[in-house]
């Protein structure tokens, strides 16, 4: 299934960390950053917990939180 992210692809368009900051600013007022991840069907979250199911569970490997900010990887 194509995820329909064309209305996100003028941020490849900045050149300045300036421009990048306002973008992320406006982004994520009103909530509009997770309801973006949300219509764009975006799934690291869901190929995150398959991923430490296969490999990790019953292991005693060492996980890292990175603090990705929402939380919306942070299953």
């Amino acid at each position: 299934m194509k995820k329909d992210v064309d209305n996100k692809l003028d941020i490849y368009k900045l050149t300045t960390s300036e421009e990048l900051l306002k973008y992320y600013q406006d982004w994520t007022k009103k909530n509009k950053y997770n309801q973006d991840m949300v219509s764009w069907k975006y799934t690291a979250p869901q190929e995150t917990v398959l991923v430490l199911k296969k490999y990790a569970l019953n292991s005693k490997c060492k996980i890292l939180d990175a603090g990705c900010g929402t939380g919306l990887v942070g299953i």
